[in-house]
């Protein structure tokens, strides 16, 4: 009983709970996006421009608008996809509804130097995570598979931040033209309560010392025959 009663002690002392590690997702068929909600803007029609749209639990936005495009699978799309306003926008944001643990989108167009900057952010609007996408222009001639996205614990919040073109380069609008589809997302647990690895020790620990304590009683009665 003493050495039981030692192990649950520093259990809950060295008991701790570990946050789920940023990192940048760069396929979709990676673990932390099985069961994903998905998105593939199947359900408005092409060439639509709004200065945001809302699917399932994402809305998603830009400073000029958002445009919802054909490009019959090329670009790395398939069907329609999501735009930024054919490069009028410098920027596209995912904002969750509620957290997610995990996102990621079908990359396609890029080919402005240096690339897209994907900047992540919590619920308190801290950044979490940043990273340069590589170009992506595969000049339309069909599906390169290039998938990006973030992992982390508590995402409220992703933007792509689009490179200009050079003087004379482009077709006329100022920002890299980039198209995103097949969006996922797997909403964050925090709405189920899960004990601390600390709180369950504490409550072995209890309910140890409260069954040993009725033991002695037991043990301790004079039974009168």
């Amino acid at each position: 009983m003493k050495r039981l009663l030692l192990n649950l002690v520093a259990l809950g002392a060295c008991a701790t709970t570990t946050p789920a590690l940023a990192a940048l997702i760069s396929a979709s068929s990676e673990i932390p996006l099985i069961g994903s909600s998905l998105i593939t803007f199947g359900t408005l029609p092409p060439y639509l421009t709004a200065p945001s749209l809302n699917y399932g639990a994402v809305t998603f936005s830009g400073t000029t608008g958002v445009t919802i495009t054909d490009r019959s699978g090329t670009y790395n799309t398939q069907g329609n996809s999501l735009g930024n306003d054919s490069g009028r926008s410098e920027n596209l944001v995912l904002k969750f509804l509620v957290p997610v643990s995990v996102f990621g989108f079908n990359f396609g167009a890029s080919d402005a130097a240096p690339g897209t900057t994907l900047n992540v952010y919590d619920s308190a609007n801290a950044l979490i995570g940043s990273a340069l996408l590589p170009l992506n222009d595969n000049s339309g001639q069909g599906n390169d598979g290039a998938f990006w996205g973030w992992s982390g614990s508590d995402i409220r919040r992703a933007e792509l931040l689009f490179s200009p073109y050079p003087p004379g380069q482009g077709f006329g609008p100022p920002y890299d033209g980039v198209f995103i589809d097949n969006v996922r997302y797997v909403e964050s647990p925090r709405n189920v309560p899960v004990p601390e690895p600390l709180s369950t020790a504490l409550l072995a620990l209890g309910l140890v010392l409260g069954g040993a304590v009725q033991y002695r009683r037991r043990a301790g009665r004079v039974t009168l025959t």
